[in-house]
């Protein structure tokens, strides 16, 4: 997606974030530099853990904001699935992982004071243009987290 459409979907999800969102759902979404430059990818993973049948009607007012995804898969199932499935498949701690370096900033922006289209348009720009002159990958990952959340 070219940078204008990725603006309008990161300000589509921070208004999805600013409703009454069910303390069911947990969403991870992914905007990141695409190639060729100036173009941006957007990813959206989450957890639903609510009724089944009510994911398409919570989901409902984000999604149609974007135009129909590339692909999408649903895999119903309990946490400790979700889990598996957002980490490829396997939880195991074993293995020969190659050792890496990784460099991350955290930004938390309070329901009171959202970005505005001239912040999110800028960051947009930058992933999909300067990202894009790096061989590290650059990414936004937005968490969106339901406050009163308890542990059941």
């Amino acid at each position: 997606m070219d940078v204008s459409t990725a603006t309008r979907g990161l300000a589509a999800v921070q208004a999805f974030a600013a409703t009454n969102v069910p303390r069911e759902l947990g969403l991870e979404v992914v905007f990141g530099s695409g190639a060729p430059r100036g173009q941006l990818y957007f990813m959206l993973n989450g957890g639903w853990y609510g009724p089944s049948g009510n994911l398409t009607a919570v989901m409902q007012p984000l999604l149609r904001s974007f135009s129909s995804p590339h692909w999408s898969n649903r895999y119903p199932g309990n946490y400790l699935d979700s889990a598996k499935q957002l980490a490829g498949g396997s939880l195991s701690t074993v293995g020969s992982d190659t050792p890496g370096t990784f460099y991350a900033k955290s930004m938390i922006t309070p329901r009171n004071a959202p970005m505005t289209e001239n912040a999110m348009r800028a960051f947009m720009s930058y992933l999909g243009n300067q990202g894009t002159n790096t061989s590290v990958v650059r990414c936004q990952v937005s968490a969106l987290y339901v406050s009163g959340l308890t542990a059941t």
